[in-house]
């Protein structure tokens, strides 16, 4: 029998992952209220921890392939998320989402994999999404439990009780757009992985994207400017992460958002 491990829970309403034995047809959860990032919010910018996670043993320990797991969302219609690799400031409620190898918050203890937290959203900001009444999502930020061993596809050694990285980047990204834990064991966004069982999107996790995504958009209030609520082209800045672009450059002391 395969072991199988949490991922996550919900803070402040967090969220996270675990593996169900029983499969069932379309059984995403949204997380409640439903929320999302409303149109001038999308794609979300996630930066990445370029720091990588230390006991993955590829080319940059897991950085570009976890860049990519975030991006597996996009599609069908929906670019919801980009992602850069930088230096993450990891500040709860700062409107940046970050992804950091660690757990600087204390969230993510025993048997969790990774934690989501959720619980960001303006109340008094409502749309419609095809007929479902949703919020705004303000932020959105991951943390990972560094007691475990993990691996990605880039390993040249293979896997050997360990847990696939991207797998769990892509879930917890997730719950990061609004989805919750499914019912159908199969799905990404069950609650739990086993080890070395790569698991990806399937129908039930990109129907849940698309009710939340792919549809007519109404309501809301005004977007940040540029679409964004970090720095615009032309701001000061000190690090990529604190950028709409990714791009922080220039000289020491005189770097700008480009």
């Amino acid at each position: 029998m395969k072991q199988q491990t949490r991922l996550g829970r919900t803070l402040f309403t967090l969220a996270g992952l675990l593996v169900l034995g029983t499969t069932f047809s379309l059984a995403y959860n949204l997380l409640n209220p439903p929320r999302r990032w409303f149109p001038g919010d999308t794609p979300r910018l996630i930066t990445v921890d370029d720091n990588g996670m230390a006991s993955v043993t590829d080319s940059d320990n897991g950085v570009s392939r976890s860049v990519n797991a975030v991006k597996a969302w996009n599609g069908g219609g929906a670019t919801v998320v980009s992602a850069t690799a930088g230096t993450v400031a990891y500040g709860l409620g700062d409107n940046r989402s970050d992804l950091i190898f660690g757990d600087p918050a204390h969230i993510c203890n025993g048997q969790c994999l990774a934690a989501t937290t959720t619980g960001f959203y303006d109340s008094d900001q409502a749309g419609s999404c095809g007929g479902l009444d949703v919020v705004r999502i303000t932020d959105s930020d991951v943390a990972f439990n560094l007691r475990y061993d993990y691996t990605t596809t880039g390993e040249p050694d293979g896997c050997s009780g360990e847990i696939f990285l991207e797998s769990v980047v892509t879930h917890e990204i997730g719950h990061v757009i609004g989805l919750g834990h499914s019912g159908n064991g199969a799905a990404l966004m069950a609650p739990s992985v086993s080890y070395c069982d790569n698991k990806m999107i399937n129908s039930d996790d990109t129907a849940g994207r698309n009710e939340l995504y792919n549809c007519s958009f109404s309501g809301g209030g005004d977007p940040p400017p540029g679409g964004c609520d970090l720095g615009q082209k032309g701001d000061s800045c000190t690090a990529s992460s604190e950028c709409c672009s990714g791009n922080c450059k220039g000289k020491s002391g005189r770097k700008t958002c480009k």
